[in-house]
């Protein structure tokens, strides 16, 4: 899925929060999209996309940014 792709946009509308970039920050294109949806977002984790699973489900606090639940990367 690109980042600016129809896909993208579809999957960002039914996504509860997003753990999108290693390397990215407040002003990546995913962080972006996030605030547009309204959606909590953690950028810049250098180890999230390794870390988590497609699917696994976990608690994101955009605010703090820790992705916590089971098997989860804080």
């Amino acid at each position: 899925m690109t980042p600016a792709g129809p896909a993208c946009r579809r999957g960002c509308g039914r996504c509860a929060a997003i753990e999108a970039d290693d390397t990215g920050g407040p002003a990546s294109h995913a962080a972006i999209v996030a605030r547009e949806y309204g959606i909590p977002a953690v950028m810049g984790t250098a180890v999230g996309t390794g870390v988590l699973r497609t699917g696994q489900l976990v608690t994101v606090d955009g605010s703090t940014g820790r992705v916590t639940g089971p098997e989860a990367c804080s």
